[in-house]
């Protein structure tokens, strides 16, 4: 077990600008599970790499429990892969494909058939160590990946999108059981992924990404109540925050939906933090219901509006309504590059909005819904850089803000 270190660690390829990875800052802890995320193109699987010694380190720092290890060969790191290709030999059995990095380490024989049995066994591979990989299934085929990687004993497991391959009930399964195993083994794991309902389902940190550089770093349920910025607004969450063009006009925020009172605590955290006067608006799906479901008492505190559905998604006890906004739409060069980058045609809250609605709701496609939503919830973003103006109190999470015009690496 390991605790790595990233200091101002920077990769470059061919004197290219912007670099890859932008001084990146990570301390990983000895047994944590830490997830890199974000579009493709990010830096996150470059930054993998430069961890496990298959991409030299421009500049910066890299320590393995306390050890500078800038220098080191892949082999002398003592790190684990697991791909998203399996990378199994075909002519090998089950057995033979987990025991091969104990006899490379020429480990006695009766040592490597006790360890290969028990390490089968712990992912349910007993009944297929003498088959071959091409009649296994992929989530068989990935199990026998993770236990070639898992008998080594390595300092830390770096885990590159290795479930992307596999289907989607499959895929939660195989998320399910890479979780028990490194909650079991307690060993450092630093996994990629391209899914933020991945990365959010298994990081105890999570690590968003953006042109090569770290927007944000927590835990998950920081990220998606408190987002640094815009980016990991639009990018955190299924269905994302919806996002919208908004005007601060005296102790109210305006927007296409209407006009949001501002508390005091608000309106004091706006004017602390130099709000200009046109501001990004966002609004979760799931802090929107049905006025019609609301009790008075309630509904007074917020805001409600009508809009007619585009769309209604019935799933048992809720309902996801897209309503059409009306009127002209104003936009921004930051919702422009995050609905690029995201790629999606369309943030949530440019043209529409996503909202969550109680499964006893009457909207119906095409009708009109009257919607009500608590501006309490609310968060206000910087249109200029994409900066939450309304962080969590008291919560140092910005790690590094993209700023635009900084471009993405391919």
């Amino acid at each position: 077990m390991a605790a790595i270190v990233l200091n101002q660690v920077t990769k470059r390829f061919h004197n290219e600008e912007p670099p890859a990875v932008q001084k990146v800052d990570l301390e990983i802890a000895d047994g944590e599970f830490v997830v890199l995320v974000g579009p493709s193109g990010c830096g996150k699987s470059t930054t993998l790499n430069m961890i496990a010694g298959l991409e030299d380190i421009t500049s910066g720092e890299l320590r393995i429990d306390g050890e500078r290890v800038n220098e080191w060969a892949p082999k002398d790191r003592n790190l684990a892969m697991v791909f998203q290709s399996y990378a199994l030999y075909p002519h090998m059995t089950v057995r033979e494909n987990i025991a091969f990095p104990l006899k490379l380490a020429r480990v006695r024989r009766s040592i490597i058939e006790t360890q290969v049995v028990d390490t089968a066994r712990k992912l349910d591979l007993a009944d297929l160590l003498d088959r071959k990989p091409a009649t296994l299934s992929g989530g068989q085929r990935q199990r026998v990946a993770m236990a070639r990687a898992i008998v080594r004993k390595p300092r830390a497991f770096l885990m590159d999108e290795p479930l992307s391959n596999l289907d989607a009930k499959l895929r939660v399964q195989m998320q399910i059981l890479v979780s028990q195993v490194q909650k079991d083994q307690g060993v450092t794991t630093v996994y990629v992924t391209h899914d933020q309902t991945e990365a959010m389902r298994l990081g105890d940190r999570v690590v968003v990404l953006r042109g090569g550089v770290v927007q944000q770093i927590g835990a998950p349920q920081l990220l998606y109540e408190h987002p640094a910025n815009v980016f990991v607004a639009g990018f955190i969450g299924s269905p994302a925050m919806n996002l919208l063009p908004a005007r601060l006009e005296h102790a109210a925020l305006r927007c296409v939906v209407g006009e949001l009172p501002l508390s005091d605590q608000m309106r004091r955290t706006l004017e602390a933090a130099g709000a200009p006067r046109d501001v990004i608006l966002g609004v979760r799906p799931e802090h929107f219901e049905d006025a019609a479901l609301v009790k008075p008492g309630i509904k007074q505190q917020g805001v409600t509006f009508t809009a007619r559905a585009m769309m209604v998604e019935s799933l048992g006890p809720d309902k996801y309504a897209h309503l059409a906004l009306d009127g002209e739409q104003a936009s921004t060069a930051e919702l422009e590059r995050l609905a690029a980058e995201t790629g999606t045609a369309d943030v949530p809250g440019a043209t529409h909005l996503v909202t969550r609605l109680s499964g006893a709701s009457a909207a119906t496609q095409g009708e009109k819904v009257h919607v009500w939503f608590d501006p309490d919830h609310v968060q206000v973003f910087d249109p200029a850089d994409g900066r939450n103006l309304t962080p969590a109190p008291g919560a140092p999470h910005v790690t590094q803000v993209h700023r635009p015009g900084t471009g993405t690496p391919g």
